[in-house]
C-alpha cells in the first residue's frame, strides 16, 4: 500500500497532527515492511531519516519496538545511529538496552555506534540495561569492551541500578567485568542493595533522607 501511494505521488514528508511523518509513524507502529519501502525512497530523495517528533526519531522507535529488521533498513540508509532524543539525549542504543531489545543492541554495536555515549543525566546504555534487568544486553555491552563502571550525574554506577532492581544476573555480569570487584568498596554496597537494606546516606549521594529517595526512590519520580 505504501508503495502504491508513493507511485501516485504521496508526500513522504506530510505529517499528522502529532508531527509524525510516514516513516516515523511506520517505525513507531512496528511496521518493518512499510519502513523498507519508505526509507530507501527518502534516502533517494535526500530526505532526512532523523527528523524528531515527540522527541524521537524512527530509529529510536525501532529499538523500543525490538524491530531488528527495521533497524537494519534504517542503518543501511544512513539513519544517525548516535542521535539523541529531545530533551533526554537517549541514543538508539540506550533505548534498545532499556527495552531489552538485544538483537537491536547487537546491530548497533556492529554498526560501531558510540556505546559509551551518556545522556542528559550522565547515564550510558549500560546504566539503562542494568536498571531494566536486561541481562543479555548488559552481557553484550560489557563483551563489546565498554567500561563496566561509568558514573552518572547522580554518582551511580550500572551495578548499583542492577542491585536495586534485584537483578543478580546483571550484577554478576557487571562484577565479572570489573577487575577485583570483591575487593572494592562497591561490593559491600551492592550486597546491601541486593538484600534490600538501607545504604548509609554518606555512602550514596543520591539516597534521600528516608534511605530510598533520589534515583532509588520507590514513590518519587526517581532518576529514570
Amino acid at each position: 500500500m505504501a508503495r502504491a501511494l508513493l507511485d501516485y505521488g504521496a508526500d513522504l514528508t506530510a505529517a499528522n497532527r502529532q508531527g509524525y511523518a510516514p516513516l516515523l509513524m511506520a517505525a513507531s507502529e512496528n511496521r518493518p515492511k512499510a519502513v523498507a519501502v519508505l526509507a530507501p525512497e527518502m534516502f533517494a530523495q535526500r530526505r532526512s531519516l532523523d527528523s524528531l517528533s515527540g522527541g524521537y526519531a524512527a530509529l529510536h522507535w525501532a529499538c523500543i519496538n525490538n524491530a531488528p529488521r527495521t533497524v537494519a533498513v534504517l542503518l543501511k540508509h544512513k539513519a544517525d545511529k548516535n542521535l539523541g532524543t529531545d530533551p533526554d539525549g537517549h541514543t538508539p542504543l540506550m533505548k534498545a538496552a532499556a527495552y531489552n531489545s538485544a538483537a537491536c543492541v547487537e546491530q548497533l554495536l556492529r554498526a560501531r555506534c558510540d556505546a559509551t555515549a551518556a545522556d542528559a543525566d550522565g547515564r550510558t546504555a549500560l546504566h539503562h540495561a542494568a536498571k531494566n534487568k536486561a541481562t543479555l544486553c548488559v552481557q553484550m555491552l560489557v563483551a563489546s569492551g565498554v567500561p563496566a563502571d561509568p558514573v552518572d550525574h547522580h554518582n551511580q554506577k550500572p551495578i548499583f541500578y542492577a542491585a536495586v532492581a534485584k537483578s543478580r544476573p546483571c550484577v554478576a555480569a557487571l562484577a565479572a567485568a570489573t577487575p577485583n570487584f570483591k575487593a572494592t568498596p562497591d561490593a559491600a554496597k551492592v550486597k546491601l542493595l541486593l538484600d534490600g537494606r538501607r545504604v548509609q546516606h554518606d555512602d550514596d549521594d543520591d539516597l534521600g533522607a528516608d534511605g530510598w529517595g533520589g534515583c532509588f526512590g520507590g514513590s518519587g519520580p526517581g532518576c529514570f
